[in-house]
């Protein structure tokens, strides 16, 4: 048992885990790597999630309870008041980590001491089913990657103290919340890396935000999305276009011209930015056949390279009426790259 200060905090938030915490907790435990304080956040559950932490007899276990559920951006946030190490290493209550997780991330962030935050790949599980999820693995990638959506696996996450002290989960997220952290902390030059193996297994199973928030996690991945492409682009003429809730095609396209002038400045390819795009075409006051058109024609004029699926989805909308309120609606002006 390490007597020093710990050089690595493991922050866990937890609500209603009763179903899969210890095994999750005796992963974290049985690390090659000792030099660590485990906090487990105890988010209001009424289960039997606290009688299951208050079991275990390990001094590196620090627990707080919260006497009401005040959601997993807040508990983190709590975890992260409290640590006292040099890295702090996130994990989910249902997830589990490799053996060598710890010990191969200190290793890579005290080699690379200009890397701020590191995630890796990772295995997600469903029952007797294994599955490897790929990330970019340089700052640069990633942070092309955030452009579209998120490439950073929360629990498979360490990173150090510092930065997690001046970055905090936004409290008011009730989805992807991962995703708006990373995007502000690379907004500020945050440096990120993904290791090209997996160090965490992510649990598939129904009870899970992924599944439960569905709709609310799409949407809200797409306003953070939105605003670090805002935040790159730094054009205030494409940011009051995206503030607007609804649009016509001649602002539409004065939109894209916009666009288009602003990535010739930064030597980017309009491409990059195709899910902006598609937000504000959702926008469009009418969704007809004379939309559907404008875009042929505006996608021809500066080379913008759409999935077939998407420009067959949203087609049919020139045809049928579908609320914008609708799952359906949502499913169909989705864009998949």
């Amino acid at each position: 048992m390490a007597t020093t200060k710990p050089l690595i905090s493991v922050i866990m938030p937890v609500y209603n885990g009763e179903r899969f915490i210890r095994e999750t907790i005796d992963s974290i435990l049985n690390q090659t790597y000792q030099n660590f304080e485990f906090i487990i956040v105890n988010d209001g559950s009424v289960d039997s999630t606290q009688q299951i932490i208050s079991s275990y007899n390990d001094k590196r276990i620090i627990s707080l309870s919260l006497t009401r559920n005040q959601g997993v951006s807040n508990a983190r946030n709590r975890g992260t008041n409290l640590s006292n190490g040099e890295f702090i290493a996130f994990c989910d209550a249902d997830d589990l980590y490799d053996p060598g997780r710890l010990q191969t991330q200190l290793d890579f962030l005290t080699s690379n001491p200009t890397v701020d935050v590191c995630g890796s790949y990772f295995m997600v599980f469903e029952n007797d089913q294994e599955k490897l999820i790929e990330h970019p693995i340089t700052d640069q990638e990633i942070k092309e990657h955030f452009f579209t959506a998120n490439c950073i696996g929360q629990p498979s996450v360490m990173g150090r103290s510092g930065v997690f002290r001046e970055y905090k989960y936004n409290p008011e997220l009730q989805a992807s919340e991962d995703y708006d952290l990373w995007a502000r902390m690379a907004t500020g030059g945050v440096v990120f890396a993904n290791l090209p193996y997996p160090l965490v297994k992510y649990r598939l199973h129904p009870a899970q935000a992924s599944k439960t928030k569905g709709r609310l996690l799409y949407i809200t991945s797409n306003t953070v999305c939105t605003t670090y492409t805002l935040a790159y682009l730094n054009n205030n003429i494409i940011s009051e276009y995206s503030k607007v809730k609804e649009t016509t095609l001649s602002d539409f396209r004065k939109f894209i011209a916009e666009l288009s002038a602003a990535c010739n400045k930064k030597s980017r390819d309009i491409n990059t930015f195709r899910p902006l795009i598609a937000l504000q075409y959702k926008k469009l006051d009418r969704l007809g056949i004379k939309a559907f058109a404008t875009l042929k024609l505006i996608s021809y004029k500066y080379h913008i390279d759409f999935p077939a699926k998407y420009l067959l989805n949203i087609f049919l909308l020139s045809f049928i009426h579908v609320n914008k309120n609708s799952s359906l609606f949502d499913t169909l002006t989705k864009l998949k790259l």
